[in-house]
């Protein structure tokens, strides 16, 4: 059985598909799984014995991604995890026996986001909604075990920051695609600052991000005393996604905005405190993870979009303004007190 499972982007949506090869292996045990993502995501494939071969969609290069995907035609099952106009037309161009698409809530979503009626309280979450788009009864899928995301690294990606004696890691990523989504650069910096000094040199602090979040970081460190910016290990922008993987790994506590990484930490035991600023849960992108706390400042404002956007239409960002660095360090504090580690 050949089956071919289709997801462009964006990273935290790949991410979170990459359970379902796990899924479909187990329940067709011979079958060969193909899939189908742009390049800038393939990284976080690579390396997954669930996936037998993975076809990259480069920029204005799609008439050769389609010819390389039927020479591998007919498939017996096409899982359309993006269902959208170009997805939809590479399904319509490639020989199989059967398709299934992921359903997207749309005017539940609309409902929320403009007239504020909530619909979507018990609806499936986004992770849930691609293994049951494969197959799986919403009681499988709605296993943690089940739908954690599957990331793998090798020897090539070792973590490239030496630490000279261990240390527990606390990473942070300030960024985020949409402006919406991100807790400001100046709170940031007090919350290290406030960990510093309850838990002075006994955090290996990390900045991760993509090169489009230099700026954020970058913003972080000079809101710090020089001493304590020098001794904070700033990877935005230096890492790709199987070292950013890597380090991940290696991380005790992740603090990040609803982002990409986020997703990414929650393949692996790493605690994640995930701020949430214009968009809410109910939008299904909670991380399928048990080690996770939501810190968010609910407003009735929000979500004001169900993805993000590049500025707050009320001109007052109340969302993230408001939940402050206290609140976000005394739920770091709560972790490190439950941890097997003590910050030192």
């Amino acid at each position: 059985m050949k089956i071919l499972i289709i997801r462009f982007s964006s990273l935290g949506d790949v991410i979170l598909t990459t359970s379902v090869p796990a899924f479909l292996k187990t329940k067709y045990p011979s079958c060969q799984v193909h899939f189908a993502t742009k390049i800038q995501f393939s990284d976080i494939l690579q390396g997954n014995p669930d996936i037998d071969c993975i076809f990259t969609l480069e920029k204005n290069s799609e008439s050769n991604f389609l010819k390389q995907i039927q020479k591998e035609q007919p498939y017996d099952l096409i899982i359309d995890l993006h269902a959208s106009l170009r997805s939809r037309m590479i399904c319509f161009k490639i020989e199989h026996k059967k398709l299934r698409r992921f359903k997207k809530p749309y005017l539940k979503r609309f409902l929320l986001v403009i007239c504020k009626i909530n619909l979507l309280k018990n609806h499936p979450d986004v992770a849930t909604r691609y293994l049951m788009a494969a197959g799986a009864s919403r009681a499988e899928a709605e296993s943690l075990t089940l739908k954690k995301p599957r990331i793998f690294t090798d020897d090539d990606d070792t973590s490239i920051f030496e630490q000279t004696a261990p240390k527990p890691v606390l990473a942070l990523a300030p960024g985020s695609q949409w402006f919406t989504k991100k807790w400001p650069s100046a709170s940031f910096a007090k919350l290290l600052e406030l960990l510093e000094f309850n838990y002075p040199k006994q955090f290996h602090y990390i900045l991760l991000g993509s090169k489009n979040e230099e700026a954020d970081a970058q913003d972080i460190l000079n809101r710090l005393p020089d001493s304590f910016a020098a001794r904070i290990h700033n990877l935005t922008g230096q890492t790709n996604l199987r070292q950013t993987a890597n380090i991940l790994s290696q991380t005790q506590i992740f603090v990040c905005n609803d982002s990409g990484l986020m997703h990414l930490a929650a393949a692996f035991d790493t605690y994640i405190l995930a701020i949430f600023a214009a968009t809410v849960p109910e939008l299904g992108f909670l991380p399928p993870s048990k080690n996770f706390s939501l810190l968010q400042n609910r407003v009735p404002c929000a979500p004001c979009s169900p993805k993000g956007r590049p500025s707050c239409p009320k001109k007052h960002f109340r969302c993230a303004l408001e939940l402050k660095p206290q609140a976000v360090f005394q739920a770091v504090q709560k972790v490190i007190s439950q941890s097997h580690f003590s910050g030192g």
